[in-house]
Order: C-alpha cells, then sequence, then structure tokens
C-alpha cells in the first residue's frame, strides 16, 4: 500500500502534567517507543520556516538549530505502528512515538510541542495529513544498508523544500 492522505484531528501535547493532581508539573519521562520527546522543527530555507520569521535568528545563530528534526506523534498503534511517518501541514514531519489514553481511532493523534503556550496556539485541527507507513516509503524498496537508509530519512528536508 502507498503513502496515503487522510483527514486527522491533530491536537497538541507538552511535557506538563495538566489532567492530574501534578498539573503545572514538568513530565521529564520518555515516549512509549523509549525516545525522548521533540517537537519538530522545518528546514531553515521551507516555506513553513520562513513564516515562523521570529524563530529565525535563533535558529541562525545557534547551529544545532539549523537542521532540520521530526517530530514527536502520539497515535493509536492499532492503526498507526511505531515508525509511522506522517506530515502533517503546519507542523511538519513527525513520526509515531507515542501513544495516548484518549486517542482511538485513525481520525486522532497528538503532537508533541515543547512549551505549553505553543500547545495551547495550536490547539486542536483537522487537517489533510500525509501518511507513510513503516516500509512504504521509497527508501525501504531500495537495496542499501540500513544505517544509510536510517540517515536518508533523517534528511526529510528534501520533502519540506516541496511544501
Amino acid at each position: 500500500m502507498p503513502p496515503f492522505q487522510r483527514e486527522i484531528e491533530c491536537t497538541a501535547y507538552c511535557r506538563y502534567w495538566t489532567a492530574t493532581t501534578l498539573t503545572g508539573s514538568p513530565y521529564y519521562g520518555l515516549t512509549s517507543a523509549g525516545t525522548v520527546p521533540a517537537q519538530a522543527r522545518p528546514p531553515i530555507l521551507s516555506k513553513q520556516s520562513l513564516l515562523q520569521y521570529k524563530k529565525l535568528p535563533g535558529r541562525l545563530l545557534l547551529p544545532w538549530r539549523i537542521f532540520p528534526r521530526q517530530g514527536t506523534i502520539a497515535a493509536d498503534t492499532d492503526f498507526y505502528p511505531f515508525g509511522t511517518r506522517m506530515f502533517v501541514p503546519g507542523y511538519g514531519w513527525g513520526e509515531v512515538e507515542d501513544r495516548g489514553a484518549a486517542i482511538k481511532g485513525p481520525g486522532k493523534i497528538d503532537l508533541y510541542h515543547c512549551s505549553h503556550t505553543e500547545a495551547l496556539k495550536w490547539g486542536r485541527r483537522k487537517l489533510q495529513v500525509l501518511v507513510v507507513l513503516p516500509g512504504q516509503s521509497t527508501l525501504d524498496s531500495l537495496k542499501i544498508p540500513r544505517p544509510v537508509k536510517d540517515v536518508l530519512k533523517g534528511l526529510n528536508w528534501l520533502r519540506g523544500l516541496i511544501f
């Protein structure tokens, strides 16, 4: 099955507890896949990055922030297994690395944001999301070593320049 687009309700979450007795306390844990959550960072020359012009000076001054980064997505792993990549307009590329108790079915995902303010600003949106399940990308069909594939998948800035 090739990559497909689906209308998905995209909500935001951050590293702060909100619906428990620990409200407002930071959560320093890992995702369900055992990774540290990260917010997507678009390629420096992409349209999405240029629309976030207030963040450009900091990205240019700090060399490690120049490079794009995939975000963390929480989804129902019965429909989107760990490793599923998604392109969410306005957020960028993300990978399913987490699951949430309130995320049920193929029509809901949560997008990780570094700050509570950014998560509240994102809110809840219904968007057309490009879904690439594990094994569906064109890189997976190439006969090259897995470490090389992993590096090439990390260079998602090529696709980001198109959007």
